[in-house]
């Protein structure tokens, strides 16, 4: 059973607020879940897929700052990272720099970015902004 959030503090933008944990300090939250049938219809336009066309997404993952989604088509797999816009650009290239760098060093298998998007005023949270 997850434990409930205290109630947010400071509206930072929709989607998003801090709340004081009483140790570390202000801390980023979600105030609301993702949509997941926005999360689909990004997906649908980013991968040209037809209206008809399987495009199954479920949450996989999730953690403070972070969601992940398993997003399965009629023919590939993918996974899907949402996070909360705090420093997207400095997050996006520090995670593509992260993912080469494992590539290169290691025998792991590291995903590639297919597509990266900010999704203005946190549509993909907020179903009709």
């Amino acid at each position: 059973m997850e434990e409930a959030m205290p109630p947010p503090k400071g509206i930072l933008r929709p989607g998003l607020a801090r709340y004081n944990d009483g140790f570390v300090g202000l801390l980023p939250i979600w105030t609301v879940e993702p949509d997941i049938s926005i999360i689909r219809k990004i997906v649908r336009q980013e991968l040209r897929l037809p209206k008809d066309a399987q495009c199954d997404v479920e949450l996989l993952a999730r953690g403070s700052l972070n969601k992940l989604y398993a997003v399965q088509t009629t023919a590939v797999a993918y996974v899907i990272h949402v996070w909360l816009l705090i420093h997207p650009k400095l997050k996006t290239m520090t995670l593509n720099a992260t993912m080469g760098v494992i590539a290169e060093y290691t025998d792991a298998a590291v995903p590639r970015m297919v597509s990266t998007m900010r999704i203005s005023r946190m549509s993909l949270v907020l179903s009709g902004c």
